[in-house]
């Protein structure tokens, strides 16, 4: 049996999760906060990043995407190949990390956070298993970056850009 892993943010898990995972990792229902953690802590990681399959809540991935930087960090990891989204169809039990070595479930306490973990391989292949069946038959969530406002063009009627005629025709 491994070891749990504790500590004060969901990043801390993450970011050992993302060393110890090799080519793949599948995240079972995380929270909106745990999206955000994994995306910024994707963006940033300085190892080589594994593929992260995210089954998740499709309203609660919308509500997260909603955020103009990290839905645009997300497009670059999904276009990157390191991050795939699909929509979660029904209620799981617990937040997951899966590989096939090892599950890790999720415990929130208040501000606390820990990754209940084990490498029984039994269990672990039966989650592993069902997981990424549940992953291969999800819909593929649709990633669109909103738009910045920055980048919204305000359109005006071309009277108020040419100047006005004030002179009459002869």
């Amino acid at each position: 049996m491994s070891s749990n892993l504790l500590g004060e943010e969901i990043e801390d898990i993450l970011r050992e999760s993302f060393e110890n995972a090799g080519d793949e990792l599948l995240f079972v229902d995380p929270s909106a906060e745990a999206i955000e953690a994994l995306i910024a802590l994707g963006t940033e990681f300085e190892g080589e990043l594994p593929t992260v399959k995210v089954l998740a809540d499709e309203r609660m991935l919308k509500d997260v995407m909603d955020d103009f930087l990290v839905a645009s960090n997300a497009a670059d990891l999904v276009e990157a190949g390191s991050l795939e989204l699909r929509n979660l169809d029904e209620e799981t039990d617990n937040a997951l990390l899966v590989t096939e070595d090892r599950t890790v479930a999720i415990v929130t306490a208040g501000d606390a956070v820990a990754g209940l973990a084990t490498d029984d391989e039994e269990f672990v292949a039966l989650a592993h298993d069902n997981y990424s069946e549940r992953f291969d038959a999800a819909e593929t969530y649709n990633l669109r970056t909103p738009r910045s406002r920055a980048s919204v063009r305000r359109w005006r009627p071309i009277s108020a850009i040419s100047p006005a005629r004030t002179s009459t025709p002869c």
